[in-house]
This record gives structure tokens, C-alpha cells and sequence, in this order.
């Protein structure tokens, strides 16, 4: 977990979320996805009031692309702007996830501007803020953030690579479940930091309040070897415990699928502490 100095009400916050992060490699030969935990002061400015909260946590998740280097580049680049830029500003909420997201694209652009050798890379990414009572995210690819309330778990944003589209197909008679589950294009990108346009965004700037035996996931696309229903069942038999091994538990799934083309995988698991 990566943290700021210290600062003031950051323990407050901090304590009112248990949090925890765990990666592999899979099959790939390198790890391109990266993650860190920090602390923003205060919270967005209220839009009526004009007034900011204790402070939040924040959990940012990138999932890397563009090759080796490129990729592992993006993803901690992005990881860290996101952490900085969103604890710079006090704006409303819409507004701060839609510069913070800006600025994370933006320094794609420049280093590919300033090292012929990145042009290429990119990421998905979620970042996502943990306040005195609820839940903000921003989130541009196929990463997965989850919500698990009474053992049920719900898909919070939008999946923008192409399986949304080719399940839309199925359901239209258009397309076999088998043809779908391995269609060539299933997993490619409709949108990407990658310095360029973004060309979809899903934000969700209103607060969604937590209540205290919720589980909050975030995933990288690796995750994708389980299924939903797997993904609950796991959640469920361990959200009595502590999010260190609930992550464990999810990343022990993934390994025991024993895919032979597994990806890199990292998952992140937040849990309410407050009453």
C-alpha cells in the first residue's frame, strides 16, 4: 500500500475502511497491472454548500497494454497521477473525477511525446473514493469494480470492451453462447487511457452509501476465468473476515481455474468499518 505522509483526519478516514490488494502474473511473462491505496484531504465540495468531508481513501486500479515496459508504464503513471491530481483539487464531485481522469490521460500523452519507444501504450483504470459514507468511482475499460450486499453481487460500471456487444448479440439470436464466450474480438478495448480521446468514461459521481457488511472489489480483467456466480460464492464465504483474505481467497480461485493463457490479475477489496 502505497501512502502519503500523514495528515490530518487521515486515520479517521482510513479506520472506517479495511482495505487490502493482492496480484499474480498468471501465464504472462511480466506483471502490467498495478494498484495503490492512498489518502486525499477533504472530501469533493459539496454543490450546495460549498463544504469538503474528513477526507477519503482512495482505491486506484490500472490494468496495462502496450507491451512489457509500456505497459507496466502506463498503468503505474496513471495509478499515480490519479492519487495526486484528485488530492490536489476541491471541486465537486463530477468535476474532480472528470479532471483527475483528464489529467491521467494526459500524461500518457506526454511521455509518448517525449519517448518514441511507449507509443502504443495504455490502460484501463478505476479510481475509486472512499468517503465518511459512501462510494464514488471513475472508471474507463474492462476492469471490474463490484459491490457484494447481502450475499449478492452487483457489477457498479460499465465494461467497455466488446463483451457487452457480442452478449447483446446472443441475446438477439444473432450469436451462439459458445460463439460468444470465445469470440476472437470478445476482449478487445472499445475504450483506453491511452493519450488520445477517451471514448467512453463511466462515472459515477453521485454518492452510493454503504452500509456495514458490504464488501466493495475491484479487479482486473483476469478475473474474467471465474464466473459471477463463482466471484459471490468466494466473496460470500469469507466477507466475515478481514479483506486480506478475501483478496487471497479470490486470487486463490483464479489460480486453481489453472487457465493456460491466465492474465495478470490483481484484486482489491474494501470493507466499511463504520456503524
Amino acid at each position: 500500500m502505497n501512502m502519503p505522509d500523514p495528515v490530518p483526519n487521515a486515520d479517521l478516514v482510513i479506520d472506517r475502511y479495511a482495505h487490502a490488494s493482492e496480484a499474480i502474473v498468471g501465464a504472462r511473462a511480466h506483471q502490467e497491472d498495478y494498484c495503490l491505496f492512498a489518502f486525499a484531504q477533504g472530501g469533493p465540495a459539496d454543490e450546495r454548500t460549498g463544504e469538503r468531508g474528513a477526507g477519503e481513501l482512495l482505491a486506484v486500479l490500472a490494468d496495462g497494454m502496450g507491451g512489457h515496459v509500456a505497459g507496466e508504464t502506463a498503468a503505474r503513471m496513471v495509478c499515480t497521477c490519479f492519487a495526486e491530481t484528485y488530492a490536489e483539487h476541491s471541486l465537486p464531485a463530477r468535476e474532480r473525477l472528470n479532471t483527475t481522469i483528464a489529467a491521467c490521460n494526459e500524461v500518457l500523452a506526454h511521455a509518448v511525446a517525449q519517448d518514441d519507444s511507449l507509443d502504443g501504450m495504455g490502460c484501463t483504470l478505476i479510481g475509486a473514493t472512499f468517503g465518511e459514507r459512501g462510494l464514488r468511482w471513475v472508471s474507463v475499460g474492462d476492469s471490474h469494480l463490484y459491490l457484494f450486499r447481502n450475499r449478492k453481487l452487483y457489477l457498479l460500471n460499465e465494461d467497455h470492451s466488446m463483451a457487452p456487444v457480442i452478449d447483446e448479440m446472443v441475446s438477439k439470436g444473432l450469436l451462439g453462447n459458445e460463439e460468444a464466450r470465445n469470440h476472437p474480438r470478445r476482449h478487445m478495448l472499445r475504450s483506453a487511457l491511452t493519450g488520445d480521446e477517451i471514448e467512453m468514461v463511466d462515472i459515477g459521481a453521485k454518492l452510493l452509501k454503504l452500509q456495514p457488511e458490504d464488501v466493495i472489489v475491484m479487479a482486473s480483467d483476469g478475473i474474467e476465468v471465474l464466473s459471477h456466480d463463482t466471484i459471490a460464492e468466494t466473496i460470500a464465504e469469507h466477507a466475515s473476515a478481514d479483506p486480506a483474505e478475501i483478496v487471497a481467497a479470490l486470487v486463490d480461485a483464479v489460480e486453481q481455474a489453472d487457465d493456460p493463457l491466465q492474465d495478470n490479475t490483481t484484486v482489491m477489496a474494501i470493507q466499511p468499518k463504520f456503524t
